[in-house]
C-alpha cells in the first residue's frame, strides 16, 4: 500500500519517468520535486516546507504551487511554509494566532558567540498556514531542524499536539 501511495505522488508531481534512477542522477529540479513527493507520502497533518520552490523550472513551480494549495484545502491540514520571496507564498496562508498544534516559546539559538535567535515565541493552530519570510543567515532552516527534531536549541520549549503527524521538507 504504501508503495502506492508514493507512486500517486510521483505521478501528481511529473515525476513518473524519473521514479527508478537513483537519486544522485537527478538534476537539482528532479531531486526537489523527489523530495516534495516524500515529504506528502504520509499525508502529515503539518507539513514543514523550507524553500519547497528552490530550483524549480516555472512550471513546476506552478505545479508544486498547485499541490501545496489543493493539500491545505483538506480539512486538518496545516502548513509551515518558509521562503525568501513573498510572491512564492501560497494564498491559503492564513495569519490566525489560536494556538492548538504547535506552540514555541522563548526558543533561543545559538552557533558559539552567534546568537542566532533570542526569545522567539508562535504557535501554529490546526488548519492555519503560516509563512516565515526572513533573509539569509537570520535562521529560518535552523528553527525548521529544530521544530522537526533534527536539531537542539539552546532554551526555550516546543509544545505539539499529541498525535500530531509531521511532515518535513528540509532545503
Amino acid at each position: 500500500e504504501q508503495e502506492t501511495i508514493a507512486m500517486e505522488w510521483i505521478k501528481c508531481f511529473g515525476i513518473e519517468d524519473i521514479a527508478h534512477r537513483s537519486f544522485l542522477t537527478l538534476s537539482s529540479g528532479e531531486q526537489r520535486l523527489a523530495l516534495l513527493a516524500r515529504a506528502f507520502v504520509k499525508d502529515p497533518d503539518l507539513i514543514i516546507l523550507d524553500e519547497p520552490l528552490h530550483g524549480l523550472d516555472v512550471a513546476n513551480k506552478e505545479r508544486a504551487s498547485k499541490i501545496i494549495e489543493s493539500f491545505c484545502d483538506r480539512k486538518g491540514k496545516t502548513l509551515v511554509y518558509v521562503t525568501h520571496y513573498t510572491h512564492e507564498i501560497p494564498q491559503a496562508v492564513t495569519k490566525e494566532q489560536v494556538i492548538r498544534y504547535l506552540q514555541i516559546e522563548n526558543l533561543t539559538k545559538s552557533f558559539g558567540a552567534k546568537v542566532l535567535f533570542e526569545n522567539i515565541s508562535f504557535g501554529v493552530a490546526e488548519n492555519q498556514r503560516i509563512a516565515i519570510v526572513a533573509k539569509n543567515g537570520t535562521g529560518k532552516t535552523t528553527l525548521l531542524n529544530i521544530i522537526a527534531g533534527e536539531e537542539d536549541y539552546d532554551s526555550g520549549r516546543i509544545t505539539f499536539r499529541n498525535d500530531l503527524r509531521v511532515g518535513y521538507l528540509s532545503q
